[in-house]
C-alpha cells in the first residue's frame, strides 16, 4: 500500500467521523494538519479502540480484516483472513 492509500485508509474512527459529519471526514482525510494535537485522553481512546478490535478478532475466528485501498481514484475493499 502506498503512502497516499495508507493516509486515506478507512478506520473505525474515520467511519464514525463520516457518520457524524461529512466535512469532518474530508478534513481528517485531506487536511489532517488542521487538527489539534491529541492529548493523553485521545491516546487512551485510540489504544482502547485497538484493544477492542483485537478482542473482536479473537472472539470471531475465521473472520476477515477489511482494508481500504484506493486504485485509480476508485475505492476498493480488500479482505484478508486474520486467523
Amino acid at each position: 500500500m502506498n503512502a497516499r492509500a495508507a493516509s486515506s485508509a478507512l478506520s473505525k474512527s474515520r467511519f464514525m467521523a463520516g457518520m457524524q459529519c461529512h466535512k469532518r471526514l474530508y478534513l481528517e482525510t485531506h487536511r489532517p494538519y488542521l487538527a489539534e494535537a491529541g492529548g493523553e485522553s485521545t491516546v487512551a481512546i485510540l489504544e482502547t479502540g485497538h484493544a477492542v478490535g483485537s478482542l473482536a478478532r479473537n472472539r470471531f475466528p475465521g473472520g476477515a480484516l477489511v482494508n481500504w485501498l484506493v486504485s485509480g481514484g476508485r475505492s476498493l475493499f480488500a479482505a484478508a483472513p486474520f486467523d
